[in-house]
Parts: C-alpha cells; structure tokens; sequence
C-alpha cells in the first residue's frame, strides 16, 4: 500500500478538523437554545453530541500535529503504533520535545533542563487531566453507551466511574474545557513546528491556559444556565413589548390616515356646498317654489310634466296668388 503525500494528508487531516469544530459550534448553539427553552430532553442529547464531536476535534488535532511536514515521519510513524488516542498524544508530547532538545524519547525528561523537565510535566498533566476524561467520554459514545458505560473489553460489566462522566457532562464544561484545549494544542504546534516561539510564547499561552482551568474548577454550570434561561426570558419580553409598540404605532398610523381623509372629505364637502345653483326654484314654473323638486301629478305621483311654451304671436302674411305666366296663363308676367 502506497503512503499519502505528507503534506496532502495535512492537508485533509485539517479540512476534517475544520469541518469537525464547524459542527461541534452548530450543535452547542443548538444546546444553548434547548437549555434556554428548559427543554431537558433535547439538552441531554444535543450536550452528548457536543462530547462526541469534542472528542472527534482532539483526535483530528493530534493527526493533524504529527503530520506537519517539519517533524519527522519517522516520529510519526512512532506516535502511531501507540494502542490509544490518549497514549498517542503522550507519545506525541514526548517526541516533539526529543526532536526539539536533541535528545532520545527514552531519555525524555531526565535528560532536559529542570525549565524544558517543567513544562513537559505540566503539558502531560494536562493530557492526563483534561485529554483522558475527552477521549474516553467520546469512546463510550461512539459504542453507543449514552446513559450507561461499559467496562472496556467484552461489555459483561457496567462501568460506574465511565457512567459518572457521562453524567456529569455539560454544555458549559465542555465549552471551557475546549476552550482549554485551544491553547494547549497551539503549545503542541509550537514545540513541534516553529523554532522560537514555543520559548517566546509558552508564558502566555500557559497563563491563559490555566486561566481556563480555573474557570473550570470555580465556576458552575448550573448558574450560566440560570443566566441563559434570564436572559431568554427577559429578551422574551423585550421582543415581545416592542411589538406592542410597534402594534400600536401603526394603529396610529390608520387612524391618523382615517381622519385626514375625513377632514378632506368635509373639507370638499363644504366647497360645494359653497357653489351656487345655476337655476333657482322661483325661476323655472316646473319647480316648487316650496321644495325645489317638480310637483308630481295628483293621479299618478309621477313629476308633472313641463308646460309647452306659449306660441309666439304671428304677423299676417299678404296672400300672393300666382301670375298667370306660372299657370299657363298667357298672360305677360308683370315684370
């Protein structure tokens, strides 16, 4: 079987990771909703799924650190025999600081400075307090033990400390301890990688390290879901009182367009009641004087027809009898 490339298989081991973390932020957003809406059902759930896929973002994390083209294949080959992702990473720690001092993994740390001995304790604390629980919550997980954990092996035997970390598990301790993680696996990068920034950086990035922890260690889950479930309520009203508002503005809105409309309709009304009739009762004799409508016949209460005009008085027209010339008279006409 022919190896992938080095750097090709980089390369998909961190377009798995970024499509691995792009699901664990959709999921814990999805839980923060189910814990905001006191649903607890889809809360337990959702929660699981984010320890899964936390798990599922360590183990791409170690992939895509061995892989990196600057540290040894050899090495890699090396971390990779080990039995379990736990023992991986801690194969992985020990090989990023023999490769970086000059010195045989076996020797690792007798062989360091009491400064490098120091920082490798503290990262592998770091692995054994924080990497294990991670790993092994993931593992019963993905054998399917949601609610009760079983012993490695045949699965004859429940396992009580396994079923204690699935139900300890929440959103807020696995949002902090990926949080914690971040920083850590960038001090893997920079021990395994670069070739100064692993001295220059290590203070910082241990301090907001262990800033993480602390938070871990004081805060309490159940008071972030308190104030995630306050804020929702009080967004709730918020929301809910600015539709009032808004409901009413444009109730104002109408009613302010009604009136307009029917101080315009009077307004119009007025002005032609203002205009004078072109023909007054008194002036025309089919109209009464008294109502201004014609006065209706008394047999068939139709309106009275009008009276015809008087006739003209005619002037008398001189009789002109015809000259003899036009009725065949021989006559000379006068002319």
């Amino acid at each position: 079987m022919v190896m992938m490339d080095r750097v090709k298989r980089n390369k998909v081991h961190r377009k798995n990771l970024k499509t691995v973390e792009l699901a664990f932020n959709s999921t814990s957003l999805a839980a923060k909703d189910a814990i905001r809406r006191r649903d607890l059902r889809q809360q337990k759930l959702l929660t699981l799924n984010s320890a899964f896929l936390l798990g599922a973002i360590m183990e791409n994390r170690l992939m895509a650190a061995i892989s990196e083209p600057r540290l040894d294949e050899k090495r890699e080959l090396r971390i990779l025999r080990a039995s379990s992702v736990n023992d991986m990473w801690r194969r992985a720690l020990q090989e990023a600081f023999s490769q970086r001092y000059g010195v045989s993994p076996g020797s690792i740390p007798s062989r360091l400075s009491f400064t490098e001995s120091s920082r490798y304790y503290g990262m592998l604390e770091t692995v054994n307090t924080w990497i294990d629980p991670v790993i092994s919550i993931r593992n019963s997980l993905a054998h399917g033990q949601w609610d009760v954990a079983f012993k490695s092996g045949d699965r004859t035997e429940t396992s009580p400390p396994r079923t204690g970390e699935l139900k300890r598990v929440t959103l807020w301790s696995l949002m902090l301890r990926k949080n914690l993680l971040d920083h850590w696996e960038l001090l893997v990068f920079d021990l395994a990688v670069t070739k100064y920034a692993f001295e220059r950086d290590f203070d910082r990035k241990w301090k907001n390290m262990r800033a993480a922890e602390e938070r871990l260690k004081k805060g309490s889950a159940k008071q972030w879901e308190d104030a995630l479930r306050k804020r929702y309520v009080r967004g709730r009203r918020h929301r809910a009182k600015n539709a009032h508002a808004e409901f009413i503005s444009e109730q104002r809105a109408v009613r302010d367009k009604i009136q307009a409309a029917r101080k315009e309709a009077s307004q119009y009304n007025a002005w032609v009641s203002g205009i004078p009739s072109p023909v007054t009762p008194h002036q025309d004799p089919w109209v009464d004087p008294n109502s201004g409508f014609p006065e209706p016949e008394a047999s068939t209460g139709w309106p009275r027809a009008p009276k015809p005009a008087a006739a003209l008085p005619s002037s008398p027209v001189p009789e002109q009898r015809p000259s003899g010339w036009f009725m065949g008279y021989s006559e000379e006409p006068p002319f």
